[in-house]
């Protein structure tokens, strides 16, 4: 039983007998063709164009010269300009003229065309037509690649068809088929426009009833019934749905297969038929349009990992968007695609249209082979209304224009390095996208090779070349890698620097607890030599009120009291240094696991120190009240006694006692002394200032406190090193 549909791709000349609806528009059309030389077909995407030129027009033509006899009034070269328009037209030419030299006729001036036919010697009674289907891929030619050379070519091209028609007694006729809504681009012609518009033949849409018929009739014809419920559906899908004519033929094309599996001839084609899915539609599915889903998606499903792959490649090169964002179909040469992708596209191509399981979806049709045809999309139907291809059509986009983007972006920076010397890197957002893109993408020199646009004469090169666009992708992410490792590098020597000085902060903070340590333990020492100051004061009170005894008398006097108080005091630091040490040799011996080990340790280690400070500063207080301890350079009127230096404070004292280091004004000025404590209290002020210049701390204040009256006020003048490293500083009594 013949196939009465032929499912997504437009009807074939030999498939007259089941093309229906379309009678007014193939009568008015011969019409217009036998009155007009030039006559353009134009009619929405979809709206069934080609089925009326094959199975309508070309068939009615052949059919007429059967019946006049087999002499052929009508001479049809049927061609689509494709990737080579005028190899193409060459091509259908030769069939009809095999033994003319057409390609020399037809590059030789752009009256070639009509100059051929005047040569052929053809009936006068016989006409020549030249159909060129899907003219819109004319459009496409041009502008792709940028090339000047493929801009003359079509524009040549156009040029041998109008003017194979300027005579009215040529034996020419054109008839162009295109999109109406690339009407416009006719203007890119010189003169195409005007011929256009003297001729244009606007396909009607289908009324209901020419659609009914399109349903109905092939069955009709087999004697096989349909539903009327059915009918209607389709109808209300269809009617007023952009692509309804394509979708409702594959609709139809799947349901008379289900039909058939059930081998039940004497029912009709019911509702049940049209509802089978592999896949169940949503609710919100119109169903013509999920019966194209959903097969095309069981096709791909079936595919292995790597079929799928090619399949992606495939269908993305078969389809672009224009400059004005219009989805068309991209035909290319199947040993061009076979070359880059392998034998096994054609075992993939096969799964597409192997017209036994109903698959129309690829041209050319199942049964013509493949090497040296050219591979094309069915229908434009199927790049809007398959989702997956929507998005691979979309994908495709957006690569493009990331890839063109990205030459342009290495061509001016190759511009700029040859004018100034400098090279400029992408960065930031752009290159991170860029990036991304690439990641995700993976660009081939193939794939870029359609993108590159056509040859620059000036740079010999095309003008967008993929190798350098990509090696400045790479140059820009090195260079990118180089500058975060400097930035990186920085940082860790920030970080370095910042764990460096936070180190020396924490030893400033150990130096400083010890040192408030060793203050805290001083301050016994003190507290001792302040006692030992307290009974001199007493002592001098006592002087002052005994006034029957002799000087003499009374120093003798005060010196054995001081000196038996100040050995008291240290025989009691010897004494308290023995048992810490004792203890301390114990610890160390017999008890490194106790818990408290390290903090007993240093507790131990800190009275060991204290004892020995007041040891020091007894020996010193003793040397001084038994008139032992010498100033420099034999000096005593006027010099006072500071304290011993610390180790850390030994390096700094040359400095006070060359003079390097200044003192506020305020220190100059006279320093009031209150009671006993004049020592201490200029110590502290001199201590104070030191500190703020950021010299040493000081760690000896009133290690020996002078006897002086009360309220006497004096100057410090300078300031030397003794023997021992005591610190003496010369005074200057003002009262």
């Amino acid at each position: 039983m013949s196939q009465p549909y032929p499912g997504l791709r437009p009807y074939l000349e030999a498939e007259s007998d089941v093309f229906f609806g379309q009678d007014d528009s193939l009568q008015a059309l011969l019409e217009r063709l036998n009155s007009q030389h030039f006559v353009t077909l134009l009619g929405l995407s979809g709206c069934g164009k080609s089925s009326l030129l094959n199975a309508g027009l070309l068939a009615n033509i052949r059919s007429r010269a059967i019946e006049d006899g087999g002499r052929q009034r009508w001479l049809i070269a049927v061609m689509k300009p494709g990737n080579d328009p005028l190899r193409r037209l060459e091509a259908e030419l030769e069939k009809l003229f095999p033994a003319l030299p057409i390609h020399a006729e037809i590059e030789a001036d752009s009256s070639g065309l009509a100059r051929l036919v005047s040569k052929a010697g053809l009936d006068p009674r016989q006409r020549v037509l030249i159909v060129v289907d899907q003219f819109e891929e004319l459009f496409r030619y041009r502008r792709s690649e940028d090339s000047p050379e493929r801009e003359d070519k079509a524009a040549y091209f156009v040029k041998l068809l109008l003017q194979a028609r300027r005579d009215e007694a040529s034996q020419i006729y054109v008839l162009l088929a295109m999109r109406s809504e690339f009407l416009g681009d006719c203007a890119t012609f010189y003169g195409l426009a005007e011929q256009v518009n003297n001729g244009t033949f606007l396909l009607p849409k289908m009324t209901r009833c020419r659609m009914e018929e399109t349903i109905a009739g092939p069955l009709e014809d087999l004697n096989i019934g349909i539903d009327q419920n059915l009918v209607q559906y389709l109808l209300n899908e269809t009617e007023d749905q952009d692509d309804g004519l394509p979708l409702l033929q594959h609709a139809l094309r799947r349901t008379w297969e289900c039909w058939q599996r059930r081998k039940q001839p004497d029912t009709p084609v019911s509702m049940s038929d049209f509802q089978t899915f592999i896949s169940p539609p949503c609710a919100s599915d119109s169903l013509v349009k999920h019966h194209l889903n959903d097969h095309l998606n069981s096709i791909y499903g079936s595919l292995t990992p790597s079929q799928k792959a090619v399949a992606e490649r495939l269908f993305r090169l078969l389809s672009e968007r224009d400059a004005r964002s219009r989805v068309i179909r991209r035909p290319l040469p199947y040993d061009e695609f076979a070359a880059e992708t392998g034998p096994e596209v054609e075992t993939l191509i096969e799964a597409f249209r192997d017209v036994n399981l109903g698959r129309t979806f690829l041209m050319p049709p199942a049964g013509e082979k493949l090497a040296g045809s050219t591979v094309d999309i069915s229908h434009e139907c199927l790049l809007r209304r398959w989702d997956l291809l929507s998005s691979w059509v979309e994908a495709e986009a957006r690569d493009a224009r990331v890839f063109t983007l990205l030459a342009e972006e290495a061509d001016q920076a190759r511009r700029r390095e040859l004018a100034a010397g400098t090279r400029k890197p992408l960065a930031g957002a752009t290159l991170e996208t860029y990036q991304a893109w690439r990641n995700q993408a993976q660009p081939q020199a193939a794939w870029a090779r359609r993108y590159e646009g056509g040859f620059d004469a000036q740079l010999k090169r095309p003008q967008r070349q993929f190798a350098a666009a990509i090696e400045y992708l790479d140059w820009s992410v090195a260079s990118r890698v180089e500058e975060e490792e400097r930035s990186n590098q920085m940082q860790r020597d920030l970080e370095l620097g910042k764990l460096t000085q936070a180190r020396n902060q924490l030893q400033i903070a150990n130096l400083e607890s010890k040192r408030k340590k060793l203050k805290a333990q001083r301050l016994v020492a003190i507290a001792a030599v302040f006692a030992l100051s307290l009974i001199l004061f007493l002592v001098m009170n006592h002087y002052q009120q005994a006034a029957t005894l002799s000087n003499l008398e009374l120093k003798s006097r005060l010196t054995d009291i001081v000196v038996k108080n100040n050995e008291e005091v240290k025989a009691t630091g010897a004494a308290l240094q023995s048992y810490a040490s004792l203890e301390l040799s114990k610890l160390e011996a017999s008890s490194r696991g106790r818990p408290d080990f390290a903090q007993t340790r240093e507790v131990l280690q800190g009275v060991i120190i204290l004892s020995n400070q007041v040891q020091q500063q007894s020996e010193i207080s003793d040397d001084i009240l038994k008139g032992k301890l010498q100033s420099p350079a034999g000096k005593q009127d006027g010099w006072l006694f500071l304290g011993v230096l610390d180790d850390a404070d030994r390096d700094w004292a040359p400095n006070l006692v060359s003079g390097r280091i200044s003192f506020q004004p305020e220190l100059s000025k006279e320093l009031p002394v209150t009671e006993q404590l004049v020592g201490r209290r200029a110590i502290i002020s001199v201590y104070n200032n030191l500190r703020a210049k950021g010299g040493p701390d000081f760690h000896s204040q009133a290690a020996v406190i002078q006897i002086l009256p009360p309220n006497t006020k004096m100057e410090i003048l300078a300031f030397d090193v003794g023997t021992r490293h005591r610190l003496w500083a010369k005074v200057k009594v003002v009262q």
